[in-house]
């Protein structure tokens, strides 16, 4: 007789349209749990630290998902560009790796293979490039932008003197 979790396993293996979206909810109720029980615990020891982005919660979404660390970081319309740029080096990768397959010359098969290889190298190259900007986002989300440069010094006997920079748009 089969214990009831070889029974769940042997089902999830038998008939995997059945059961393929188990993994997906248990990761996504791991990372809510975890998410719960730490905003849970406070240290008196430790200074308030004021609530931001997280600079690796931002690379990690990033890595699994192209534009979800700038969509974690607020910036909505980058996310949706990133997105449509990765999955179209992947799209372009995939169709000259079809075409490759059908082709009938060793001379036409290095080039479809050729293209592909640099469609997959780019795609990489984006891919890092947007781990990278997710994570300088999170880490200057609080990051003034205004149109205020000021400069200040002073001689400390009241004295100084101030450049001031404004433009607007």
């Amino acid at each position: 007789m089969l214990s009831r979790r070889k029974k769940v396993v042997r089902n999830y293996v038998a008939h995997p349209k059945k059961g393929r979206w188990i993994p997906l909810f248990l990761l996504l109720f791991c990372l809510r749990a975890t998410n719960v029980c730490a905003q849970g615990v406070e240290d008196s020891t430790r200074a308030s630290v004021p609530e931001g982005k997280s600079p690796t919660g931002a690379v990690l979404r990033s890595a699994l998902v192209p534009g979800w660390g700038q969509w974690y970081n607020g910036q909505k319309l980058k996310a949706l560009l990133v997105l449509g740029v990765e999955l179209g080096l992947v799209g372009e990768a995939i169709y000259y790796d079809q075409l490759a397959a059908k082709s009938s010359t060793v001379w036409e098969r290095d080039f479809y293979e050729d293209w592909r290889s640099r469609f997959l190298w780019w795609f990489l190259a984006a891919h890092i490039l947007n781990m990278l900007d997710a994570y300088v986002d999170a880490h200057l989300w609080d990051f003034d932008t205004g149109p205020d440069l000021s400069i200040r010094g002073g001689m400390g006997d009241g004295m100084g003197a101030m450049i001031t920079f404004r433009w607007g748009f």
